[in-house]
């Protein structure tokens, strides 16, 4: 009679030990699914939506560069308020000036024209470019600092390369 019981216990105990151990070998299945009841006695399972939030895309504003800074220069907290979070797309940019590229400091590599400097998104994109380039810039605006208005994250589409003068390439020495 012992044996019986000691029998059918370790048999329990092995049946809810299988049980367990099979349950959490899967793994690779999830239940993504949410339970809604509509009465105490029937539930519905939808799936769960794993999608990312979408974000609506950036709106592009095409701008003239002196009227924006001349709204920079009145009222800089209304032109701030007015253009943060959209990409601002200026036709026809004559780039003036830009650094050597061995002369700017950390990371603040620009094109000039005028009162804005258009601060490149990556280094690469000054590679193609020189003085006196005519070119499409896109950027988001950062602000003025120095009196001059910061066109940052800026990507550049050469127009016009017939003037450029190109920017010497020299080797540092110590």
């Amino acid at each position: 009679m012992l044996n019986k019981k000691l029998i059918v216990v370790i048999a329990v105990i092995l049946t809810a030990g299988f049980s367990v151990v099979t349950g959490c070998e899967n793994l690779d299945v999830e239940n993504n699914s949410t339970v809604t009841t509509t009465s105490p006695t029937v539930a519905v399972t939808k799936p769960a939506s794993n999608q990312p939030a979408t974000t609506l895309p950036v709106e592009r504003i095409f701008v003239d560069q002196e009227a924006l800074y001349q709204e920079f220069e009145e009222d800089p907290q209304t032109a701030m308020t007015k253009y943060e979070g959209k990409r601002l797309v200026f036709k026809n940019v004559l780039i003036e000036d830009m650094p050597w590229l061995y002369k700017g400091v950390g990371t603040d590599w620009y094109v000039i024209n005028s009162y804005v400097k258009y601060k490149t998104m990556y280094l690469d994109y000054l590679n193609d470019l020189q003085v006196n380039y005519i070119v499409d810039i896109e950027g988001e605006v950062f602000g003025i600092q120095a009196n001059l208005l910061i066109i940052e994250d800026c990507e550049y589409t050469i127009v016009d390369d017939s003037n450029g003068v190109e920017i010497p390439d020299y080797v540092f020495t110590f």
